[in-house]
């Protein structure tokens, strides 16, 4: 089946672009049953995650028990496949940031280096671990999403039926609300607090995508959001990089060179996380001041930012 790359447009109600997405998940599904390449599961796992950020409720109230057990049995076996993709997916990572930093240790003028030439052969050594766990977990996610597979698109097909998008998703103070909060979580930042504003900047990314892009200010608001997931997700991938790298291979040369520098990499990728995320607490910021004064869309509804404005404002108070 022929994958299909949906994506949601200013003209479709939002109760339509969920449903394009379930399809999309159905044809990803049947993709990676056959081959979990790095390209399905990737998309796939972004697909899961796009519909575990939709607030559904049952079309037909009456049906309340069997919309009940249905639901939850989603969301159940979504968070299954969500968490199989993801290790599957990290190794995927693992290997591109072995690969960029095996590009630059073979530059000309760092290749003949003794430092280099011994960092080189630990990564090289690291890479085949990585190689082959990624082999073997391609395999096993492959074979348990095609022996689920039947279950899963049974299930995709009664939520499409049965369920559609809660209307708060798509209201505009829900909508202010995940951005005061996302504004409170970036006041005071470190590694230890990084890991869920990365999850609530995804969540608010899925969020805007599929409710407000129609509306001026929700575009602006993922253009910052988009910058930022990308600088705390690449400080994430390194920092992982660096605690697997220590699990998987031993040595004199990996714990004199190797390790060390992936440390020191981890730690530039971090102070530019940080750095983003204060951009973007500024920015954002700026943002409901300026949509205050100025209507989100062409009905002249304007979102209620001034909560969102004096949380934030107190937030900032309390993080210096």
């Amino acid at each position: 089946m022929k994958l299909l790359v949906m994506k949601p447009s200013a003209e479709k109600p939002i109760d339509r672009i969920w449903q394009a997405q379930l399809r999309n998940w159905r044809c990803l599904v049947e993709a990676c049953a056959r081959k979990a390449g790095r390209r399905q599961v990737h998309a796939l796992r972004v697909v899961t995650l796009r519909l575990l950020a939709y607030e559904l409720e049952p079309r037909d109230s009456a049906r309340k028990t069997f919309v009940e057990r249905l639901v939850q049995d989603w969301f159940r076996e979504t968070t299954r496949i969500r968490r199989a993709l993801g290790d599957v997916r990290e190794l995927d990572v693992f290997r591109a940031c072995a690969a960029n930093l095996r590009a630059g240790l073979e530059m000309p003028d760092a290749s003949h280096h003794p430092v280099s030439r011994a960092t080189l052969r630990s990564l090289n050594k690291l890479d085949e671990k990585l190689r082959e766990r990624r082999r073997k977990a391609g395999k096993r996610l492959a074979y348990w999403i095609a022996k689920k597979q039947a279950h899963l698109m049974e299930l995709s097909l009664e939520m499409e039926a049965s369920m559609c998008v809660a209307p708060q998703m798509d209201a505009e103070g829900s909508l202010a609300a995940e951005v005061a909060a996302l504004v409170e979580d970036s006041a005071s930042l470190d590694a230890s607090s990084l890991h869920a504003l990365r999850k609530r900047v995804k969540r608010i990314r899925y969020i805007m995508e599929a409710a407000g892009r129609d509306r001026p200010a929700a575009r602006r608001i993922l253009q910052i959001v988009r910058s930022v997931q990308t600088a705390v997700g690449t400080w994430h991938d390194w920092d992982a990089l660096s605690k697997e790298a220590r699990r998987i291979i031993s040595g004199r040369q990996a714990k004199e060179f190797l390790f060390p520098l992936l440390d020191e990499l981890t730690a530039e990728r971090l102070k530019q996380a940080i750095e983003s995320c204060e951009r973007m607490q500024f920015r954002l910021r700026e943002l409901v001041r300026d949509v205050d004064q100025q209507p989100l869309h062409s009905t002249g509804r304007k979102m209620p930012v001034r909560r969102v404005e004096a949380n934030s404002s107190g937030t900032g108070a309390q993080g210096a």
